[in-house]
């Protein structure tokens, strides 16, 4: 009941998977329940980092492969009244992936799809509340497919990986409400000081 998502969202499940997930790890819709969402989050990739660090070189990922849940993203968006801004961003999004400055080619080793996951992650964290929703979406799903190509080609990772999808879905809920509640906070702070015009 703390976390109240939308009945959109919960007919999607991405709701109904978060209450599951924060009832099953004991996170509590509260600042501290984000930040030990975040450490474990940190804790998981640090794992996933050493364990396929010494995957050989051959093991490589097709970008277009990653790049394959964008396709969703585009099927939730191309009907919109702001479609067509909305499917330039993704499509650019798409473009941005294939032609990358640093993971150049159209093959990734596992450690890059993996460091570029992560750089998807800091980005979305340092722009909550402040990116377009296809924006937002577009880079989760290649964050996603990242995600899901390192574990298909390192097994030992997969559960890691999935554990830290859940907890991802999770901390986006609480994250929100927490933010919400933050911006609330102030106020009853505010009224006592008119009892105290010299406080």
């Amino acid at each position: 009941s703390a976390l109240t998502p939308g009945v959109k969202s919960l007919k999607g499940g991405s709701g109904e998977r978060a209450v599951n997930t924060m009832l099953d790890e004991g996170f509590s819709v509260s600042k501290g329940g984000v930040e030990k969402m975040k450490g474990i989050i940190t804790d998981l990739n640090k794992q996933v980092t050493e364990k396929i660090a010494n995957a050989p070189n051959t093991t490589t990922i097709d970008k277009a492969t990653i790049a394959g849940n964008l396709r969703t993203t585009l099927d939730k968006f191309k009907t919109s009244l702001d479609a067509t801004s909305d499917i330039k961003v993704i499509k650019s999004q798409f473009d941005a992936l294939m032609n990358h400055p640093i993971f150049t080619g159209r093959y990734m080793s596992v450690q890059d799809a993996h460091a570029m996951k992560l750089g998807i992650q800091r980005k979305l964290s340092d722009a909550f509340g402040e990116m377009t929703t296809a924006a937002k979406e577009g880079q989760k799903a290649i964050q996603a497919g990242a995600r899901e190509q390192v574990s298909n080609m390192i097994p030992e990772v997969a559960g890691l990986n999935a554990r830290e999808s859940r907890i991802l879905n999770a901390l986006e809920y609480a994250q929100r409400k927490a933010w919400q509640e933050g911006n609330k906070a102030p106020l009853p702070a505010f009224s006592l000081l008119a009892h105290s015009p010299a406080t």
